[in-house]
């Protein structure tokens, strides 16, 4: 310090721009994936570790680590937008063991990921089904799986749309599909095409024209109660379908066969809803209906259901979106079952689905990550639920 001088442009105009640049940075800072911070944290701690170029010979391990949590906190900005924050990244006990920090682990201010570590006996025993990865096997024809966690359903309809490269999906909730289209375009990198304009003829045929002549793969939404669909789906080329909804989309992927020039279809439902299947409508379990089953850390979908967990936590906005949209839908319902019953089912799908909200609310399986959405108080007020916010059920923006 007493070879420095305060620098000259230090003045007010100086400080007032940095003042008015902050919340844009901050705003930009929010918008990185926690993986990539993830990522940052570790090459922050490795850069300046034993082996790293920029390793100070008089910190201990104790000292990167604190310093690595600082820079984590502070310059990256980590967890700042969640309530009550983030822990820590966790990291592998081969990263430990590499920089040598093992201290810090034992001081508690590093965390090793459970299943890392090879001394330590797995809590529950690996299933003999899952000695060997279950694999995805391309089917034509016209299959659905069933699943028994509802946070599923956005990485297989992920990993489904990378098998192929014309893929469009039919979801339920039009108003939804800007948020999807958001999350899946993070999860795959693909381009991902929908509407511009809600429940618009033209609007829809614009979408299918631009998705048949795209030439890289690419995914297009359309919600599941679309009419009339475009005859151009019929002259071109669809890789798959894939269709789901809060209700049994069955009935509607069969009515498509005819309007789609696609000879393969996927059916996505709740383990509740496989009762319904009717004959009549020409599907069967797919055979890789199992990839969804297998929830080890090498298993088939284990990328794709982290870069969703990622999304959810990182894609600004779309949680309260959807969670907006189902509580649109479930409003309609609200005088039958009541206030706090609608509310109630909401949080289990926002806790179950987009791992926001509370412990009870939520799976075992897939946990929430982050705190309950809040809703718009104009939907509080169509729907005559304040009952459920003055029971604490319901948080308002």
């Amino acid at each position: 310090m007493n070879m420095t001088e305060p620098w000259p442009k230090d003045g007010a105009s100086f400080r007032a721009s940095v003042s008015i640049l902050r919340p844009l940075y901050e705003a930009m800072l929010s918008e990185i994936p926690l993986e990539m911070k993830e990522h940052v944290y570790q090459d922050w701690m490795q850069f300046h570790g034993i082996h790293g170029p920029r390793q100070v010979k008089t910190w201990s391990p104790i000292t990167i680590v604190e310093r690595a949590n600082s820079y984590l906190s502070e310059v990256m900005q980590w967890g700042r937008e969640y309530e009550g924050g983030l822990p820590f990244p966790e990291v592998s006990a081969g990263f430990v063991a590499q920089n040598g920090l093992e201290l810090a682990v034992q001081q508690g201010i590093l965390t090793v990921e459970t299943d890392s570590d090879p001394d330590e006996p797995p809590t529950t025993p690996r299933p003999e089904s899952m000695d060997t990865q279950t694999e995805f096997y391309p089917t034509t024809g016209h299959t659905y799986f069933a699943l028994d966690e509802e946070f599923d359903v956005i990485p297989l309809i992920c990993f489904l749309s990378e098998q192929y490269g014309k893929v469009i999906c039919f979801l339920e909730g039009q108003g939804s599909l800007p948020s999807y289209q958001k999350l899946f375009h993070k999860i795959t990198k693909r381009l991902v095409i929908f509407p511009s304009t809600i429940n618009d003829k033209p609007a829809v045929e614009e979408a299918v024209v631009q998705f048949l002549t795209e030439s890289t793969p690419v995914i297009l939404l359309l919600a599941v109660n679309t009419k009339n669909l475009p005859a151009v789906l019929k002259q071109g080329s669809v890789d798959c379908c894939i269709y789901w909804g809060f209700s049994n989309p069955l009935k509607q992927a069969k009515k498509n066969r005819d309007l789609i020039n696609c000879a393969t279809s996927i059916v996505i439902l709740m383990k509740s809803q496989e009762g319904s299947i009717k004959s009549s409508y020409g599907v069967t379990i797919h055979p890789s209906a199992g990839i969804n089953l297998d929830r080890t850390k090498d298993s088939i979908m284990a990328t794709t259901r982290n870069k969703t967990k990622s999304a959810l936590l990182s894609t600004k906005g779309v949680v309260d979106s959807l969670y907006g949209s189902r509580l649109y839908v479930l409003g309609f319902s609200s005088r039958k079952k009541g206030a706090e019953e609608t509310v109630r089912q909401l949080n289990r799908y926002a806790a179950r689905a987009l791992l926001h909200g509370e412990p009870e609310d939520g799976s075992e399986i897939f946990p929430p990550v982050a705190g309950r959405p809040k809703a718009y108080k104009k939907l509080v007020e169509k729907f005559d639920l304040q009952a459920a916010v003055d029971a604490g059920l319901l948080r308002l923006k």
